[in-house]
């Protein structure tokens, strides 16, 4: 007994974005290459939008710069703009990722909303 979708080609079964249609091998990757073009678009637009820390590494605490970096980091995948990012959080109160991750902890998500415990 066959099992449902054996032997068919898995790429026909990949929806187009939007379009509700199946795609093929080709059609994914012209999808992937487009979206790859956006993000890359987009990254370039927000590097120039950018501004420079106002502060340096050696201005800050390194465990709080290190935290700071990985936070980010869930924003994006370049390092030079997560550590971009933490200096100017840092530069506003140099335990900003102290306190951001002590309110994290001290709250719980309930219900779509936000309850402290």
């Amino acid at each position: 007994m066959k099992k449902k979708n054996e032997g068919v080609n898995q790429a026909a079964w990949y929806k187009l974005p939007g379009s509700g249609q199946d795609a093929n091998s080709d059609d994914m990757l012209k999808n992937l290459e487009k979206q790859r073009k956006k993000s890359a678009k987009l990254r370039e637009i927000f590097c120039e939008q950018l501004k420079p820390a106002p502060i340096s590494e050696e201005d800050v605490d390194p465990e709080e710069l290190k935290m700071g970096i990985e936070i980010e980091k869930e924003h994006t995948d370049d390092l030079e703009i997560a550590k971009t990012i933490a200096l100017q959080h840092l530069a506003e109160d140099p335990k900003y990722y102290t306190k951001l991750k002590k309110m994290e902890q001290g709250f719980t998500k309930k219900e779509g909303q936000f309850f402290s415990i």
